[in-house]
């Protein structure tokens, strides 16, 4: 047997030496994991000290038989999804054990694994995706507990932390107030009261934080702090949000840079898009929803808390300029001066505690208000039913939710409001560029790089359409393909860079 070790051993360098791979691959901080067996390279993985979390590089699956004898891969350590639709982060099988992770299905083409990470409390975690659990999940705890998890932020490509709320159920708030048992997010550097303390029911809830740029070394801590009244159980998903553009030759992009080092005519814009299955939420938004049609709920829906002041914002949709919120009576109850039940809208009523939605009214137009509470939704105060407030508008959707220190003894429920976005009566010149913009750019202000694209040289025209082909389809992306003398360029409605969503 030994012998036979020591004859692959031989083979392993002569196959070095005619394939030409570089030194620095089998350097000294090369040291490879594996045995050679049935002449087969069923993996050759190896840590590099200088390896960072851009990729991994190892030797794939190799057989004698076959004409090229290695295949040099890096690939990296993305967001991927398994089979149950948990999220992980893709690495090698070897890796993925070594970082107390759970290998799941394959990533990379085959290459990684979905390592699927877990921890509970006094814990810290480097990884992009983690899940954080009471010590007993799925079952409840109900013993006194400070239990913490600190987030090491990987790299100063990340700008937030996304933490989904699967199961959230602790000791709920007395008086408005979280008053035994309590959750706390915290960045460094960053002011304490810029998250709120919740507690209750959260449930299916999100938040977004925003990474304070240039505090080093960065940290968020998660901390549960438990009484022994109550059971308690969470289950949070925490996602570090990478909001870099991030360079290759292999996919093009239009809002990259411009190298000033070759000609105009002959420039290739190119960009490699971070594949991430969570983008960036846009910056002040406390939570973000990203589909035309949804539900938002107050905090601990049915006893909204005190001191709460943070705005909920959604992704506008191309084409649409209206956005319909609606309620139930028995899912709306905001304090207010308004007596009973009645719907409360405007400054006067709504003093204190308030759903804000800008701008809105019957029809989002004419006299508009902009707070509403009381005991039912509605787009006017003598409304005796709930009815739909509409608002119209262009650019960002954003709603706020502002409860003062002082708690209600009734309509205390908070909200559940649906949306739903329309196209109904906007303009289409108001999210798309005209072609009198595109033929003379000096009447409006376009991005960099259009405004490159529409200098360049007619001679060299840029062909965006098959540019923009792949990663339109991939995002489900309006778009089409226009010449105007002799210009190629794209009516691009939006398209989804760095993690957020540019629309024009």
């Amino acid at each position: 047997m030994s012998r036979s070790i020591g004859t692959n051993r031989i083979i392993v360098w002569f196959i070095y030496l005619l394939s030409g791979i570089p030194d620095s691959i089998l350097s000294s901080n090369t040291t490879f994991e594996n045995e050679f067996t049935n002449r087969t390279f069923e993996e050759l993985s190896f840590n590099n000290n200088n390896n960072t979390r851009e990729g991994r590089t190892f030797l794939s699956e190799l057989s004698f038989l076959r004409p090229t004898l290695f295949n040099i891969v890096r690939f990296p350590n993305e967001e991927c999804l398994d089979a149950s639709n948990q999220s992980g982060t893709c690495y090698t099988a070897l890796e993925c054990k070594k970082l107390g992770g759970n290998p799941s299905s394959k990533c990379a083409r085959g290459l990684g694994t979905c390592c699927i990470m877990s921890r509970t409390c006094h814990n810290s975690t480097y990884n992009k995706v983690v899940y954080f659990k009471n010590p007993s999940y799925p079952l409840t705890d109900s013993e006194q507990n400070f239990c913490d998890l600190t987030i090491n932020v990987i790299d100063a490509d990340i700008c937030q932390l996304k933490i989904d709320f699967l199961e959230f159920q602790i000791d709920p708030p007395i008086e408005g107030n979280c008053i035994g048992d309590k959750f706390t997010a915290t960045a460094s550097g960053m002011t304490p009261t810029v998250t709120p303390i919740l507690c209750g029911n959260n449930r299916n809830q999100h938040m977004y934080l925003s990474l304070p740029a240039n505090q080093e070394p960065r940290s968020v801590s998660i901390v549960f702090e438990t009484n022994a009244i109550g059971d308690y159980r969470f289950h949070l998903k925490i996602t570090q949000i990478d909001c870099r553009v991030r360079q290759s030759s292999l996919t093009p992009n239009l809002f990259s840079s411009v190298s000033s080092s070759v000609p105009r005519e002959s420039r290739t814009i190119y960009q490699k898009i971070p594949y991430q299955l969570t983008f960036a939420a846009p910056t002040g938004c406390l939570q973000y929803f990203t589909q035309p049609i949804g539900t938002i709920e107050s905090f601990n829906f049915g006893h909204y808390l005190n001191n709460l002041d943070y705005a909920i914002c959604i992704e506008r949709q191309p084409d649409t300029c209206r956005v319909i919120y609606s309620s139930t009576d028995t899912n709306f109850g905001i304090e207010s001066s308004q007596t009973g039940t009645m719907p409360g809208v405007g400054d006067q009523l709504c003093a204190n505690d308030y759903l804000l939605l800008v701008g809105g009214s019957k029809n989002g137009e004419g006299i508009t208000k902009d707070r509403y509470c009381g005991g039912k939704l509605a787009h006017s105060s003598l409304e005796t039913t709930e009815t739909p407030v509409i608002t119209k508008a262009n650019g960002p959707i954003v709603i706020r939710f502002h409860s003062d220190q002082n708690f209600g003894a009734t309509l205390k429920e908070g909200f559940r409001v649906k949306y739903e976005q329309s196209p109904t009566d906007c303009a289409v010149a108001n999210t798309a560029l005209t072609d009198n913009q595109l033929t003379n750019p000096n009447s409006f202000n376009p991005p960099p790089v259009v405004t490159a694209m529409l200098k360049s040289d007619k001679s060299q025209p840029i062909k965006l359409a098959s540019i923009f082909e792949d990663e339109s389809r991939k995002n489900n992306e309006k778009y089409e393909s226009k010449q105007i003398n002799g210009y190629h360029f794209n009516k691009i409605r939006s398209i989804r860079s760095n993690g957020k969503r540019l629309i024009f």
